[in-house]
């Protein structure tokens, strides 16, 4: 075979290589990574643009094979695993060629325009890693304020909350951030991510505002926002707002063992042994609220409890345990 290869003229070598192409396309990709081994011996005056040029054609090649898989997936809301797999793969080759930062902004928006296609039907299952690999290709103001532009095109929350962190981490727009933040503050997180916002710039006065405005009107996930200012509070030693903070957890039914520990803590650094015996004792209640005692199984809390209690409060404490462990049979 060496021998009859090494035979051919210049011509047959193209019409043999044509075939393989015409009965299987992926000899394409393969010749083109052939391409990118020899584009390493080229001098160095035109490596980079040959470099390149075929990162960019490989980059659309892998673009085409994953193509289709995802508009299957598209129509029908998934597919078959394998496929499935074969497409991360193309997808996975797509997000190393855009870590190499070897293609030219004009390949870039032609790629993402037929990447939007696909991702803006919302159907298939990759549009995470679809939205990875527009992050990792975006290196430049131009480009990142593209795929804003794409984004907003069809605004739904998480795209209003992809534009934001783009406009806060890589535009450094921080007065379109402020504004498009502002105008969108319904869950705790909302204010969570503009209290770190404000925590990042050494606003600490504003981002304890925004955090309590947080706890009064924030919808869902309340924990960083409850953790954040419970740290502020204790660190300033703020006891009657530690207090109120752990009380708002409470009655929110939101995060309130944790709070509670925290609380302990704070008694517990100040030297104040019934003030941390309550929040300790209280914080209890919440593990034996879930029905089962788990920590007690464990024995966190309960070592807890028995490592920090004088000798006569937990020789109380503990027969109270055990005949509630043993009336509710969870031994």
């Amino acid at each position: 075979m060496d021998e009859k290869l090494q035979a051919l003229s210049n011509k047959d070598m193209y019409d043999l290589v044509q075939t393989l192409l015409n009965k299987n396309p992926q000899v394409r990709k393969s010749i083109l990574e052939w391409f990118m081994d020899k584009s390493k011996d080229t001098e160095n005056i035109n490596r980079k643009q040959v470099s390149r040029a075929l990162n960019e054609e490989l980059l659309m090649e892998h673009w085409y094979d994953a193509k289709p898989i995802i508009s299957q997936f598209n129509e029908y809301g998934g597919g078959l695993e394998d496929k499935e797999e074969e497409c991360y793969d193309y997808l996975d080759d797509i997000e190393e060629l855009a870590k190499k930062g070897e293609i030219s902004t004009e390949v870039k928006f032609e790629f993402m325009d037929a990447l939007f296609k696909e991702y803006n039907v919302g159907n298939s299952g990759f549009e995470d890693k679809m939205m990875d690999i527009c992050f990792t290709l975006c290196k430049t103001k131009e480009e990142w304020q593209y795929l804003v532009e794409k984004l907003g095109k069809n605004p739904t929350d998480w795209r209003k909350d992809l534009i934001m962190g783009i406009q806060k981490k890589h535009l450094k727009d921080d007065d379109a951030y402020l504004k498009m933040r502002k105008d969108d503050l319904h869950y705790g997180m909302d204010y969570w991510d503009l209290a770190e916002f404000y925590i990042e710039k050494g606003e600490q006065k504003t981002a304890v505002e925004i955090a309590e405005e947080g706890l009064l009107k924030g919808d869902g996930r309340l924990t960083e926002l409850f953790e954040f200012l419970s740290d502020h509070y204790a660190k300033s030693r703020d006891t009657a707002n530690l207090e109120r903070v752990v009380q708002c957890a409470i009655k929110k039914k939101s995060d309130e063992k944790e709070m509670l520990n925290r609380l302990f803590e704070y008694y517990k650094a100040e030297n104040d042994y019934e003030n941390a015996r309550r929040a300790l004792l209280k914080a209890f209640d919440y593990v034996k609220a879930a029905g089962y005692i788990p920590e007690v199984r464990s024995y966190a809390h309960y070592n807890k409890m028995k490592q920090f209690l004088t000798k006569a409060d937990w020789k109380d404490i503990e027969l109270k345990i055990i005949r509630e462990v043993r009336e509710k049979d969870l031994w």
